[in-house]
């Protein structure tokens, strides 16, 4: 539990570090303070929970139209990629691997790090939500069809398997 709750402080401490991190970028003056960072943090965990209080109504439509936007963004940056990148043949593509690139010297730790961004979300808090849903409607029917079957733990095992 006390992960959890851990790991959802990580993500707006992840986002309030990149929003610091181009501001340095973009302005090499800006001298960054601890404090700008947890009030960077802050904001995007108030701005959330006010929106979702506040303009609930307005909710289904922004989701509707950001799932619009990514698949439309999605087929632009293919197509994009596509058209305007460079072209390797297959024995490129196939036999050549890149080494020490990342600066580590063990192969399985830049594996390992690499990685770590690619699993990351789904173990913080939204992971949770989203396995808790999943349970909810699919869990509860197996549970209730188990009375037709002869065991209720045979099926239940069959479908988690």
């Amino acid at each position: 539990m006390w992960a959890w709750i851990t790991v959802t402080a990580a993500s707006p401490a992840y986002l309030a570090n990149i929003v610091t991190g181009l501001v340095i970028f973009n302005y090499p003056d800006y001298v960054p303070q601890r404090w700008h960072g947890t009030l960077i943090m802050w904001g995007f965990v108030v701005l959330p929970v006010v929106w979702n209080f506040w303009f609930r109504r307005m909710l289904n439509t922004l989701e509707m139209i950001g799932g619009i936007c990514h698949v439309i963004f999605f087929i632009v940056s293919v197509i994009t990629l596509v058209v305007l990148a460079e072209r390797s043949p297959a024995s490129f593509v196939f036999n050549t691997l890149w080494h020490d690139l990342s600066g580590w010297n063990n192969a399985g730790v830049a594996f390992s790090l690499g990685l770590l961004t690619v699993t990351f979300p789904i173990t913080s808090f939204d992971g949770v939500l989203h396995m808790s849903e999943c349970a909810k409607f699919y869990i509860s029917p197996v549970l209730t069809t188990g009375k037709a079957t002869k065991s209720r733990e045979l099926e239940l095992e069959f479908h988690t398997a």
